[in-house]
């Protein structure tokens, strides 16, 4: 069973079933499971089986937001990618 996180959840913040979280994230229902079980994604316990975990819809975007990489705010601001920039290094 998760742990607490000890943050206190907006009052919009939307309760998620698995399932839609499973949808959101493209994936299927045992792989957010697996998550919850690692403790990757927290749940909020409403009974004592499975079918009632829920997801705070924040502690989903924090999962995926952990989960980024790429390109900073700055460079994606900043427009277009010069080509120069796109190409691959030129091998010896």
């Amino acid at each position: 069973m998760t742990q607490p996180t000890g943050s206190t959840p907006s009052p919009d913040d939307r309760l998620l079933k698995v399932a839609d979280a499973a949808e959101r994230l493209s994936v299927g229902d045992d792989w957010v499971y697996e998550r919850i079980n690692r403790g990757e994604i927290p749940v909020v316990e409403l009974g004592d089986t499975r079918k009632n975990q829920r997801i705070l819809e924040s502690d989903l975007r924090a999962f995926i937001d952990a989960r980024r990489y790429g390109r900073t705010k700055d460079r994606t601001s900043s427009g277009p990618v010069p080509d120069r920039e796109r190409q691959p290094p030129a091998t010896r």
